[in-house]
């Protein structure tokens, strides 16, 4: 999907606004860190890992960056999704923070 570049941008707020305000909940009781600066947002785990998402404006991607892996995601029909494995953001970012802390993450995937 093309969009412009104010479309894109609400869109990736949007998406880190979520992941932000659900890890609020696990900042605490899982030390983990999360904040958002100069169009990154960063996931600090208790063993120092970290999740790197940001945005790539020329692409109209979020890309996310783990210990492991990177991934580039494409937005089509109304969803992030993966351009090497066709899987959804959400479930993505869900795995790899689970993989950091053996918790489980169920984020809001809403609008």
């Amino acid at each position: 999907m093309q969009m412009d570049n104010n479309q894109y941008h609400q869109l990736v707020d949007h998406v880190m606004l979520q992941i932000q305000n659900y890890l609020d909940f696990y900042i605490n009781s899982h030390e983990i860190d999360c904040e958002i600066k100069y169009n990154m947002l960063i996931i600090e785990f208790k063993n120092k890992n970290q999740i790197i998402i940001n945005k790539q404006e020329f692409l109209q991607e979020i890309w996310m960056a783990t210990k492991d892996t990177g991934y580039h995601f494409q937005y089509k029909n109304q969803n992030w999704i993966c351009k090497r494995t066709d899987i959804n953001f959400w479930t993505i970012i869900s795995q790899c923070c689970f993989l950091e802390c053996n918790v489980p993450f169920y984020f809001n995937q809403k609008k």
